[in-house]
């Protein structure tokens, strides 16, 4: 599962804490800092990644499940 504009994690580790494979990404390193650092906290397995989340192909990965939440509507419909 991915978390396109994760923030600082809270969706991505509620989806780890329910069993699934569970990645963050988002443009602000000090989010994905904060992220990585309740991860370890909670003793959540999660990964976090500095990114561009509308270049998500540079990934090269492929996810079952895209979130999105409060992400996408920022942006304009040309950038979306």
């Amino acid at each position: 599962m991915l978390d396109a504009g994760c923030g600082t994690g809270e969706h991505t580790l509620l989806a780890a804490r329910r069993g699934l494979d569970a990645t963050g990404i988002d443009a602000s390193r000090r989010a994905i800092d904060i992220a990585k650092q309740k991860a370890i906290a909670s003793g959540v397995q999660a990964r976090f990644i500095v990114g561009d989340a509308l270049a998500l192909a540079d990934l090269n990965e492929q996810f079952d499940t895209v979130l999105d939440s409060g992400l996408f509507h920022v942006f304009d419909d040309e950038k979306r």
